[in-house]
């Protein structure tokens, strides 16, 4: 595993400019980020095999235990392409943009979907 880390203050609004470029440098070389939620940090990368295999190792996270996916909007999910049942798909067309926490059966394992 890689020890070597970046570290990116984004504080003021100024440092938080300046962040997004090496953040999603980070996100395309497949590694790891940490970065402050309200009350803890948080880990998280780019939602494709070897990033999700990086942090699998990073956490020494059991294999097949579900990850939470914060999904901005509809264009997201079509992207991504994930499929959601049709009681799902309603949720989300009455309650985007908005607050929805949805826990849905993926074709590998359970998956958390989160909009903010």
């Amino acid at each position: 595993m890689r020890t070597d880390t970046l570290s990116i203050p984004f504080w003021s609004p100024e440092e938080v400019e300046s962040a997004i470029r090496p953040a999603l440098a980070q996100i395309e070389a497949r590694r790891v980020l940490a970065y402050p939620t309200e009350t803890i940090y948080g880990f998280g990368g780019g939602i494709d095999r070897d990033s999700v295999d990086a942090l699998v190792k990073l956490k020494r996270r059991p294999l097949g235990k579900p990850f939470l996916l914060l999904i901005a909007g509809p264009d997201m999910i079509e992207r991504l392409d994930l499929r959601l049942p049709s009681y799902a798909a309603n949720l989300v067309a009455r309650h985007w943009p908005g607050p929805l926490t949805l826990v849905l059966r993926s074709e590998e394992h359970t998956s958390e979907l989160q909009s903010h």
